[in-house]
């Protein structure tokens, strides 16, 4: 595990993007990383302000020419 000038411990988010260059809408399966938390949507081309949360492999559509960029947040490490 990576630790920071201090010693702690460096936790992050997971980010996940995901691209359709096609034409027609696609469905795409979120990972399951093995935690409780659900996928939050941050970023989706096709509507400026979309909301989404999507459970650990989950899946969400995308329209053709779309991108979604969602984030899994990562649980404090422990002090």
């Amino acid at each position: 595990d990576d630790v920071d000038d201090q010693g702690e411990p460096v936790v992050d988010d997971d980010l996940v993007l995901m691209i359709n260059g096609g034409d027609e809408g696609l469905e795409f399966k979120l990972p399951d990383m093995g935690r409780g938390s659900r996928w939050e949507l941050v970023v989706a081309t096709a509507d400026d302000g979309a909301k989404e949360a999507v459970d650990p492999g989950g899946t969400t559509q995308l329209t053709g020419r779309e991108l979604k960029l969602f984030r899994l947040p990562r649980e404090e490490a422990p002090r």
